[in-house]
């Protein structure tokens, strides 16, 4: 359970980087696990 909170602030910091500071280093290696339909973007999807 800690490793999944773990991942979870990972994910969170790389988003915050990404929307506040416009730093995509972190978020860019996470792009590909986004949920998309018909252009919109939802939750993270892990395959």
């Amino acid at each position: 359970m800690s490793r999944l909170i773990q991942l979870a602030d990972l994910v969170a910091y790389a988003l915050f980087r990404k929307y506040e500071f416009g730093d995509d280093s972190y978020s860019s290696i996470i792009q590909g696990c986004f949920d998309k339909d018909k252009g919109q973007e939802y939750g993270l999807y892990i395959r």
